[in-house]
């Protein structure tokens, strides 16, 4: 066999092999300012009668680390009534900023069931209309359903905390619990884009944070990302 055949068939046999090896990467931190909101005192800010405010600021810290988008919603709404009845707004957070974190969070989970809330919101079956709203969010949950539904393979993500603090982990915007300094977990998620990302809770007035890492994972694959100090 002759040099330019044995390296095609060098080529080919890379081509077969390549998405079936496992990959591995690192990050080190970074870190970004966070405000904690149950530490200010929004309910004073709005109107100090509103006992429905008191914890307000825990709710929306809570669905922040969680990425829990119905917790986060419950929240706006509770904020768009107090703005509504008193014609004020917080400084340090208001139903339409949070309203627009909630829409994000449901595009980046493909969440159908979060988008139908928003839909819903929007048109009015809760306190507020905008159809225009109303409709894109109708539209992704379909969307979004119909994706879940297709037939499509899977791959493995493991993440190796190799850092000095336990970390959130968070795959295409869905919290998946945590792991500590030391230790590994596996996941299995959908063949294609995934997106990962870390974050290291009360290091406050920092939070330590890694990614976000987007993978193109193939079937069966496994990828390993290692976060580091």
């Amino acid at each position: 066999m002759n040099t330019w055949m044995r390296s095609m068939v060098v080529l080919l046999i890379a081509i077969l092999i390549i998405p079936s090896i496992a990959i591995a990467e690192k990050d080190a931190p970074e870190k970004k300012e966070v405000v904690k909101l149950k530490y200010k005192n929004i309910q004073d800010e709005l109107n100090s009668d509103f006992v429905f405010l008191a914890e307000i600021g825990e709710i929306i810290d809570n669905g922040r680390q969680q990425k829990d988008g119905h917790d986060l919603l419950a929240a706006a709404m509770l904020l768009h009534m107090a703005e509504h009845a008193t014609g004020k707004t917080s400084a340090h957070v208001t139903s339409a900023a949070l309203l627009d974190e909630i829409a994000e969070l449901a595009k980046g989970q493909k969440n159908a069931e979060l988008a139908q809330a928003l839909s819903d919101f929007y048109a009015g079956k809760s306190i507020t209309v905008n159809k225009a709203k109303a409709n894109e969010f109708a539209k992704l949950a379909k969307e979004y359903e119909a994706t879940a539904s297709a037939t499509r393979g899977y791959g493995w993500v493991k993440i190796e905390n190799y850092s000095s603090y336990f970390v959130d982990i968070y795959i295409d915007d869905w919290y998946e619990g945590t792991i500590y300094s030391g230790y590994y977990a596996y996941y299995k998620v959908w063949e294609g884009e995934t997106e990962l990302y870390a974050e290291a809770p009360y290091t406050e007035p920092y939070n330590w944070y890694w990614g976000p890492r987007w993978v193109d994972l193939y079937e069966d694959e496994t990828y390993t990302w290692t976060i580091t100090d």
